[in-house]
C-alpha cells in the first residue's frame, strides 16, 4: 500500500501536473506593476489620484447628511464642549473609554469655536489619514490594483456609510483608535522592512540565501 500511494505522483500525467502550477505574472508583463508588489513610485498617482476622487465625490454628495447629532453622537459633541468649560472628566463628565479623544475635542474647540463643523474637519483628516495609511499597507503586501480596491472599500463601506460613519462617528476614540492603530502598524511594517534592508543585514545574509522571483518572498518581507 506504501509503494502504491508513493508511485501516485509518477503516475500522474504531467499535463495535470503543471496546470496545478500558480501562474506568476513575469516582470516585462503590462500587468505587471499593477498586481504585483513593486516599490510606491510616481506610477501611484494615478490611483492615488482616483482614490482622492472618490472620496472627494462621497464629501459632495453626502455633506451634513452623516446621521442624526441628537441621536447618533450627542455626547460626542457634548463632552469636548463641557471639558472646554474646565469641567473633569471622569469625575464630573461621564465617559466609558480612554481620555485622548474628549481632550483632543475639547482642544478643537478652545482654538476654532464650539461647533459642529469643527468635528466634521476631525471626522474628515482622520479619515483621509485611515485611506492613506490603508492603501500604503496594501501596497507592502499587493499591486496599485489591488490596493486600490481595499482603499476604495474603506472609503464607501466604512468612510460613507450611512450612520456610525468616519465624518459622525458613534465614538471618536474609536475613529482615533483605529488611526492610531494603522499608524503603529504602518511604522512596525516600515522599520521592520528597513531592517531586513540594512547593508549590515544584506552584507550577513549575502551567500547564505539565493534571491528568488517568487511572488511571496517579494510580498512577505513587511511582517515576516
Amino acid at each position: 500500500m506504501h509503494a502504491l500511494f508513493c508511485s501516485m505522483p509518477k503516475l500522474l500525467p504531467a499535463r495535470s501536473v503543471a496546470l496545478r502550477r500558480p501562474r506568476i505574472l513575469k516582470a516585462n508583463s503590462p500587468f505587471y506593476d499593477h498586481f504585483m508588489t513593486t516599490p510606491i513610485d510616481k506610477r501611484d498617482l494615478p490611483w492615488i489620484v482616483l482614490i482622492g476622487a472618490s472620496f472627494i465625490l462621497g464629501l459632495v454628495f453626502s455633506w451634513e447628511r452623516w446621521g442624526d447629532p441628537l441621536v447618533d453622537c450627542g455626547r460626542e459633541m457634548n463632552q469636548p464642549l463641557r471639558l472646554a468649560r474646565r469641567e473633569m472628566l471622569y469625575s464630573e463628565v461621564r465617559h466609558i473609554y480612554g481620555p485622548l479623544s474628549p481632550y483632543i475635542n475639547a482642544m478643537l474647540y478652545r482654538l476654532f469655536g464650539p461647533a459642529p463643523t469643527v468635528l466634521y474637519a476631525d471626522g474628515i483628516f482622520m479619515a483621509l489619514a485611515i485611506v492613506a495609511l490603508i492603501y500604503w499597507l496594501a501596497r507592502q503586501l499587493m499591486g496599485r490594483a489591488a490596493s486600490t480596491v481595499a482603499a476604495l472599500s474603506v472609503v464607501w463601506l466604512c468612510a460613507f456609510k450611512a450612520a456610525g460613519n468616519y465624518m459622525l462617528p458613534y465614538s471618536y476614540s474609536a475613529l482615533h483608535g483605529c488611526a492610531l492603530g494603522l499608524a503603529a502598524l504602518a511604522l512596525a511594517a516600515r522599520t521592520r522592512s528597513g531592517k531586513r534592508s540594512s547593508p549590515r543585514v544584506t552584507s550577513a545574509r549575502k551567500g547564505r540565501s539565493a534571491p528568488s522571483g517568487n511572488w511571496l518572498s517579494q510580498t512577505r518581507g513587511a511582517f515576516c
